[in-house]
């Protein structure tokens, strides 16, 4: 799959995602990390990775989707993003990181990145993630 690129005007779609989840409460499906993720990744580029998956509203349903992917960081890659150093990240780049002993998958917006929290999203210092994918 080729390297998802990014449309005109990305950087207003972007902010306006991120604006539009800061007070959403968490949902399976709708605002969890996965679907929070591949939101800002359809900002982005136009493209929505969880077209044929927001079916599940469960856990188990999340599990599923997460173990018929390869697991949670085998998803940015499966849908055309390459893996990168951390330090490399930048603005709109799909970024994981470890909370409370689970990977979640969240979008960088520059020395922040942001995840699904219980409600809204959970900032977190961009380095201290724990990989990276750029999206060009």
């Amino acid at each position: 799959m080729s390297t998802p690129k990014r449309t005109e005007g990305w950087e207003r779609r972007l902010a306006d995602f991120i604006e539009s989840r800061r007070a959403t409460p968490f949902a399976w499906g709708s605002h969890d990390c996965c679907a929070f993720t591949a939101g800002a990744f359809a900002a982005i580029t136009g493209r929505d990775p969880m077209a044929y998956h927001r079916h599940y509203r469960t856990e188990l349903g999340a599990a599923r989707v997460i173990r018929e992917a390869g697991g949670i960081e085998s998803i940015p890659e499966a849908h055309g993003a390459k893996k990168q150093p951390v330090a490399m990240a930048r603005r709109g780049d799909v970024v994981s990181v470890e909370i409370n002993g689970r990977i979640s998958l969240g979008v960088c917006d520059g020395a922040n990145s942001f995840f699904a929290a219980p409600v809204g999203l959970a900032p977190v210092e961009t380095i201290k993630c724990r990989s990276a994918w750029r999206v060009e």
